[in-house]
């Protein structure tokens, strides 16, 4: 069997490891699974990489893909489906948890640098325009609409590993639009579900778009379908499949239509996942499909009757679908309200199947803004890959035209209680909350949403031509934003323990981001390569940070990143290393340092340690935290406080020496120590 196809079965070599040996008290004389149900879990990313330079057993056992997998979840990211994962059963692509657990975490120090800096740069042609372009979770693939001359227009689904554009397409009638996708496990397969809607009778100038048939198609491609095909194992004939019946709207125009799945019932009545799809037909209307049952449900919002929108025309903006009993989140705008458009953000309840006329449950408004103000709505994440199953927040960007303004809003969850059933959570808008605010005079913005972080591009209008849902501009910076209520790295990976009295000075010591809105060093050749052929879509993975654009005239998709990514193929190189370990049948009283996987793993383990090289941080930040305290009392003499400053620079000064001793002595400590518990 080869190695990219090879099973690694770990239980029985590890069993013999682990557990009770001539009575050692030591961390291996516990039984392996103890260690990683009950200890790893808690760890952090350096503890368990520093676990991995003892001996082999650990090697092994750090290679486990249940440790990574919690470790993501702790992110609060979007994250790609991962196979099922079978115990003791370790196969190639269940490596993949760890290579992202290392690109978030060069990521997030990256969007947290006050000076953040392009990493690597990459460019593929693309044999055709593309016009729009969603990257997906983890920076692996890309699904584009592509229009060429030869082949018409094209729904593509592409790796970014630089090699070729293109894994598998479907061909369309008329141009596309409103392009989404995501990861989605729907009960056919887990893998990339992609969705998109197209003019049925064509795109034409002169016709009237309200009279025109506009039609949803959704398509799907599976894990293993997405392997074989990047791996050029073997040819296959129709690699994307259609997913469920094409949905027709003989009246529109339709945008913002969205795939969200949820618990739920099929047509028997047994628990399953169900698949639902959201339209917004404009400009009031709001359509509910059951894909699994085939059933629907369709409101009209009824018109606010507030004093302050009351008589303007009211269309609906962006709609998002919150849990299986048909909560909706509404934004509607009322235009030419005051002295501009006024946005209203609205909660319905759809829960009978049938077309109704509805008013919302609950409402909030936001301030008055300029006309022409656009508005970007984050997709809300599934509960499963957040932790404690608490719902991510929803973001809202709110770009202004006079004057130029970007605005962000969250929508967080609450728990809600009744009797006799168990606690849930619910998105309320009374949380509704202003995170931050930025002026943009000159320039004008392109906002590609996330949830906790944000691309911002910044551009001078060139040619706003009505074939492309972008318009066509000069790049001039691209800045990342991150939110304040966003959790430090540290923070993420350590649970750090506060002193009673002083929680309130330590949260004041917190990390905090100096400034919100950074713009990324790009080297200006790369900047004008691009503004001289035109770029035409732009796109963007908040857990990777991974930024594609895509040129018109060159037909080119270019691609920065500021972190570190997955090397091609890196988890199958991986896993011949494991593999040639396991085929020597014993474990060394060491690490492999001697493996042809040696050096790359060390400089890795390296480079994931410096996240953790923070107990002196610490340190520094409780003393710092006890000093501003005793200042802050009216008993402390002032010499005690002369004298715990002192302390403070003489601390400062012997962890500097001292660290960069512990890192020369480092790997022969752990080495000394090994073999002495080995012996």
């Amino acid at each position: 069997m080869s190695s990219a196809h090879g099973q690694l079965f770990t239980h029985p070599l590890l069993l013999k490891k682990f557990g009770p040996q001539d009575e050692l008290r030591t961390l291996q004389a516990l039984p392996f699974e103890i260690i990683l149900h009950s200890i790893m879990p808690h760890l952090s990313v350096g503890d368990i990489v520093s676990l991995r330079k003892v001996n082999t057993a650990f090697y092994l056992l750090t290679h486990d893909p249940r440790i990574w997998r919690a470790l993501l979840i702790r992110f609060h990211c979007p994250l790609p489906l991962f196979p099922n994962n079978i115990e003791y059963l370790l196969r190639p692509h269940d490596l993949q948890a760890e290579l992202l657990v290392r690109n978030f975490v060069s990521m997030q120090q990256a969007w947290e640098s006050d000076k953040p800096e392009l990493l690597a740069y990459d460019s593929m042609a693309t044999h055709g325009k593309i016009t729009e372009i969603v990257v997906l979770p983890g920076g692996e693939y890309a699904v584009c609409i592509v229009k060429s001359v030869d082949h018409g227009f094209r729904v593509v689904v592409s790796t970014l590993d630089g090699s070729c554009f293109g894994l598998a397409s479907i061909a369309t009638d008329s141009e596309p639009y409103d392009l989404k996708a995501k990861y989605m496990d729907h009960g056919k397969g887990a893998g990339i579900t992609l969705w998109y809607t197209v003019y049925s009778a064509g795109k034409h100038e002169e016709s009237d778009t309200e009279q025109m048939v506009y039609t949803c198609h959704t398509a799907h491609i599976g894990l293993d379908t997405l392997t074989i095909c990047a791996r050029n194992l073997a040819p296959l004939a129709e690699p994307i499949s259609f997913l469920f019946e094409s949905i027709t709207f003989e009246y529109g125009p339709v945008i913002d239509v969205n795939l969200f799945t949820h618990p739920g019932y099929d047509e028997n009545g047994n628990p399953a996942t169900v698949t639902f799809m959201l339209s917004v037909l404009l400009p009031n209307e709001i359509a509910l499909y059951n894909l699994t049952t085939n059933e629907a449900r369709t409101f009209i919002c009824e018109p606010n009757a507030h004093q302050h929108v009351h008589g303007y025309p009211q269309q609906v903006r962006a709609a998002r679908l919150l849990n299986a009993d048909g909560d909706v989140l509404v934004i509607r705008t009322a235009i030419g309200a005051g002295l501009g458009d006024v946005h209203m953000l609205e909660m319905y309840s759809c829960s009978n199947y049938g077309r109704f006329r509805l008013s919302p449950t609950s409402g909030v408004m936001l301030p008055e803004y300029s006309p022409g103000s656009s508005l970007k709505v984050s997709e809300p994440m599934a509960v499963e890959t957040s932790q404690g199953g608490i719902p991510h927040p929803i973001s809202i960007y709110v770009q202004t035209q006079s004057p130029r303004f970007i605005v962000h809003y969250t929508i967080s969850a609450t728990q809600r209680f009744a009797h006799g059933t168990a606690p849930w959570w619910a998105y309320d808008l009374k949380t509704l909350q202003s995170q931050a605010t930025t002026a943009c005079p000159d320039e004008e913005m392109f906002i590609v949403p996330g949830t906790k972080r944000g691309l911002i591009l910044s551009h001078t209008p060139e040619d706003k031509s009505t074939d492309s849902i972008i318009p066509k501009f000069n790049l001039t910076s691209v800045r990342r934003y991150f939110n304040p209520e966003t959790p430090a790295l540290a923070n993420i990976l350590r649970t750090l323990p506060t002193l009673e009295g002083m929680q309130r000075t330590l949260q004041l010591c917190a990390w905090r981001p100096r400034l919100l809105y950074r713009t990324i060093r790009i080297p200006e050749h790369t900047i004008r390569r691009m503004n001289a052929f035109g770029i035409s879509a732009v796109g963007w993975d908040e857990s990777s940070g991974r930024t594609c654009i895509a040129t018109k005239q060159d037909e080119r998709l270019h691609i920065l990143d500021v972190a570190d990514m997955p090397k091609p193929d890196e988890c199958y190189d991986r896993f011949d290393s494991l593999q040639h370990i396991l085929k020597v049948g014993r474990f060394e009283p060491r690490s492999p340092a001697l493996s042809t996987y040696s050096d790359d793993s060390w400089r890795e383990t390296h480079r994931m340690l410096i996240i953790d090289e923070g107990s002196d941080s610490e340190m520094f930040t409780r003393l710092w935290a006890w000093f501003l305290w005793l200042c802050s009392s009216d008993s402390t003499p002032a010499e005690d406080k002369v004298a715990y400053l002192a302390f403070y620079v003489f601390c400062c000064g012997v962890s500097m020496l001292s660290f960069y001793a512990a890192s020369f002595f480092q790997e022969h400590l752990f080495r000394l120590c090994s073999s002495i518990y080995i012996s």
